[in-house]
């Protein structure tokens, strides 16, 4: 290994006895050397020196030796020759160097040297072999070598190379997975810059392009740098909202030095949305000069909703590639795209999303792009998984839902503000329950007052509905999130439109759907998550009024009258227990009327009243509504009744 060099007795002393030499050890190792000579017959191969010991020899006779001369002079030649010189250095090499020596640390410094030499050479004959176009032979070497030491990247990238070349696109995009999970499992870390430099030529065809090379098999393509602009055209008389445009304008252009920025905007269907996200988007897009991309991923939707594929499937083509040379593979297309962005400042909307799981894949690494997605899933899981943003939209405020009617109805006359407030209050301050209902009344011959009498006492929910198009509908919008829950959910979300008062909590759930409390906790989570409830404080919920009336409709079209009672049965018995026993925390010793309702005689054990006097004022107007029992009503509030 040293041959020709002077080799130090401390070297020696540590090759032979590491970190625990003898008393005596230079003298022994000293000794050990006149033994070698002896043996070897030959004085004066090994020299004696005052700072060591010399091993002279002929560059020929130590194949080290020969194998280092054989690389320099390769640095000479070119072609045929260069290839000849190094295949004749690597042809010198066996099995693992030093095989027969215990393991030691010198040994460890020495071997991991000698690999590195061996490694460079190999990729040495491997550029020789590419650059004489002989790929397919190279493939099976490639191979062994990367599985013997598959920490080399620059091997991966060449066995790439060849099996691109060699018309094995797959297989080349199968070696960079494969390169990657080991780096990621074993290192913790990405592929480096010429790894990804040839992922990318390959996925987008541009491997040789430029460099005067073609291959019958593989056409290098050209990719076309497109700038798309895909925004849809925002609403003229959007009105409000100018404090979460300020909030999400800072989400999405403050740099985070990280990925790209998310934003998700959710909220109940009907509230505008995908108005919001367009118009914030027009807001920024100058922000983002190398496109602005819109995909309506049909999340909730008369249609199927998009795959990932198909949507990175329309996003590569836009983004310059051509269609021709488009993934199929979700993994390739997901790299193809990050690859594209890298360096761009693009902003993608994604609207009307179903889940994160439909979004996740689409958010690019680039720092300098921003995702802005819509949905009436609130996502949680998103945020945590990716850092993305989350900022829910509520109903407008009274003051914006005045100004949007007023727009809406200017070329109507000046309505009188009574009436305005009424129809305000009819739609819940909803969006767009407001602009079908200004819209609906525009086109009709009624007066204003007739209007509002339809809205108050008869089908409100057909009533908000626009003539020339059936999809404009507060009852279709509310249509597509009922048909996503599952059947389970969908039974209690029905079911709870039969809770009399504003709020309803675990306990109406649990005992109006007869199910566990814990399964009518998942269920309300569920509920929420897809914004057809709303929390209001701590374990309690509340309906939006126009979604409170799709439910009922939903719930006496569907579920038969059996069902409905013996639901009405379950909560009228947790209200009238519940209130017995808040009565007698309250009022222990007031005289009340006989306690011999069904409810009471029968009752399971009591439920637990933390606070009997909130309850009992929470519960005060809860069963004037008319499908309430007279008698449960008659005996919660007899508990009261002082004599």
């Amino acid at each position: 290994m040293r041959a020709n060099q002077v080799v130090s007795i401390h070297d020696l002393v540590e090759w032979l006895w590491e970190d625990e030499p003898p008393s005596d050890a230079w003298e022994s190792a000293k000794a050990y050397v006149r033994r070698l000579r002896r043996t070897l017959q030959s004085p004066g191969l090994i020299e004696a020196l005052p700072d060591g010991f010399r091993l002279s020899v002929p560059t020929d006779a130590v194949d080290l030796l020969r194998f280092r001369r054989l690389l320099q002079e390769a640095e000479n030649l070119c072609g045929d020759e260069r290839l000849a010189q190094l295949d004749q250095a690597l042809a010198l090499w066996g099995d693992e160097p030093l095989a027969s020596l215990p393991p030691s640390t010198a040994k460890s410094r020495a071997t991991d040297a000698l690999v590195e030499e061996y490694g460079q050479a190999i990729e040495k004959r491997a550029d020789a072999y590419l650059s004489l176009g002989r790929h397919a032979e190279l493939v099976t070497d490639l191979r062994a070598t990367t599985a013997r030491y598959p920490e080399r990247e620059r091997v991966w990238s060449q066995l790439m190379v060849a099996l691109y070349r060699s018309g094995k696109r797959v297989e080349a995009l199968a070696a960079y997975r494969r390169v990657r999970a080991y780096l990621a499992t074993e290192f913790g870390i990405a592929p480096g810059a010429d790894l990804e430099r040839v992922h990318h030529g390959i996925l987008t065809g541009t491997l040789d392009a430029g460099n005067g090379t073609t291959h019958p098999d593989v056409a290098a393509v050209p990719l076309v740098h497109l700038t798309p602009a895909q925004l849809p055209a925002a609403i003229a008389d959007f009105v409000g909202r100018s404090s979460e445009l300020a909030t999400a304008r800072a989400a999405l252009t403050t740099p985070s030095g990280a990925g790209a920025p998310a934003l998700v905007i959710s909220g109940m269907p009907g509230v505008g949305k995908s108005a919001f996200a367009i118009k914030l988007a027009h807001e920024i897009r100058t922000r983002f000069p190398d496109g602005q991309l819109f995909i309506d991923l049909h999340g909730y939707s008369e249609h199927t909703p998009l795959s990932p594929e198909r949507v990175l499937s329309r996003i590569l083509p836009a983004l310059g590639l051509p269609s021709t040379h488009v993934p199929t593979d979700l993994e390739d297309l997901t790299n193809t795209y990050r690859s594209l962005v890298a360096d761009r400042r693009i902003l993608l909307v994604l609207d009307n999303a179903a889940n994160a799981q439909q979004v996740h894949d689409l958010i690019p690494a680039a720092p300098e792009s921003a995702v802005l997605i819509t949905s009436r899933s609130q996502m949680p899981s998103l945020a945590a998984l990716t850092g993305a943003r989350l900022l829910p939209l509520a109903p407008l405020s009274p003051r914006d839902s005045e100004q949007l009617i007023r727009s809406i109805l200017e070329t109507a006359g000046k309505p009188a503000d009574t009436d305005i407030g009424q129809i305000i209050k009819l739609c819940g301050h909803l969006p767009l329950a407001m602009r079908v209902a200004a819209t609906a009344y525009l086109h009709s011959a009624r007066p204003l007052a007739e209007f509002i009498t339809e809205l108050e006492e008869h089908d409100r929910l057909s009533a908000l509905t626009i003539a020339d198009n059936p999809r404009a509908t507060v009852r279709a919008v509310f249509d597509l999130s009922y048909r996503t829950l599952s059947p389970a959910t969908a039974r209690l979300f029905r079911l709870l439109s039969l809770v009399p008062g504003p709020e309803f909590c675990r306990n109406c759930a649990h005992h109006v759907a007869g199910v566990v409390p814990a399964q009518a906790e998942q269920l309300l989570r569920e509920l929420s998550a897809a914004s057809l409830i709303l929390p209001s404080r701590p374990r309690q919920y509340r309906f939006h009024d126009l979604v409170r009336l799709y439910a009922h409709d939903r719930c006496v079209t569907e579920d038969d009258h059996t069902e409905l009672h013996a639901a009405l049965a379950r909560l009228h018995r947790y209200y009238v227990h519940t209130a017995d026993q808040a009565a007698d925390a309250l009022y222990p010793t007031w005289i009340r009327l006989p306690r011999t309702h069904p409810s009471i005689v029968t009752a399971e054990p009591p439920p637990v009243v933390p606070n009997a006097a909130q309850w009992m004022r929470r519960r005060s107007t809860e069963h004037d509504r008319d499908h309430s029992p007279h008698r449960p009503v008659w005996a919660r509030r007899g508990f009261l009744v002082p004599v």
